[in-house]
């Protein structure tokens, strides 16, 4: 609570269960300070009831654990404005190891 009274923030990802108290709570009071504030509430069960008390409260997003970054951008409402983040590079695949091919190996090669 106390970095977001120091910090802007322009979004919080917040669990639904917070050993300082209420999530939803603490996300519409947020809300209430910055109505600009992309909330969203994530959770590991299913449940109905928190999800429409989320929406009517304003939170931005809702999110089942576990979700992927399609998701993520949807509930963050990146694809409303046609802003897509980059893709992360496969393990094992040397595609993170791009625009490295002018380094020079050992012995002079490239």
């Amino acid at each position: 609570m106390f970095l977001f009274q120091t910090f802007p923030f322009d979004m919080v990802l917040c669990g639904d269960r917070l050993p300082e108290g209420d999530s939803l709570e603490m996300l519409k009071e947020w809300m209430t300070q910055n109505p600009k504030l992309i909330s969203i509430l994530m959770t590991v069960r299913k449940d109905d009831l928190l999800e429409q008390e989320a929406t009517k409260a304003g939170i931005k997003g809702y999110l089942e654990k576990p979700f992927d970054l399609k998701q993520l951008e949807e509930a963050m409402g990146i694809s409303d404005f046609g802003m897509h983040l980059p893709a992360p590079p496969s393990v094992g695949t040397g595609a993170g190891r791009q625009g490295l091919g002018n380094q020079t190996k050992k012995g002079g090669e490239k």
